[in-house]
């Protein structure tokens, strides 16, 4: 499966959506920042942290015991433009 294709399939999903608008406007977010934010459970906010991590669409910086996460904006540049490549 094409890179794009695989980002675009992890985006498909509301809740991966919320966070990653979340993280485009706060990067290097904590996990239970984003916990909080997204009113999510912490094993369901692991797992769909985890596909976006998969999918290159967010990196992951460790604090002490803590871990924060940000938009990986190099992906998400390339989806853009793979996906203005396919509409044009």
């Amino acid at each position: 499966i094409d890179i794009a294709n695989s980002m675009i399939i992890a985006l498909r999903n509301p809740l991966r959506q919320k966070i990653l608008k979340l993280l485009l406007g706060n990067p290097k977010t904590p996990v239970n920042i984003i916990i909080t934010k997204t009113n999510g459970e912490q094993s369901v906010i692991s797992q769909h942290l985890g596909i976006l991590r998969e999918a290159g669409i967010v990196t992951t910086i460790r604090k002490g015991r803590s871990i924060e996460y940000s938009v990986n904006q190099r992906k998400l540049n390339y989806l853009i433009g793979r996906v203005k490549e396919m509409t044009c």
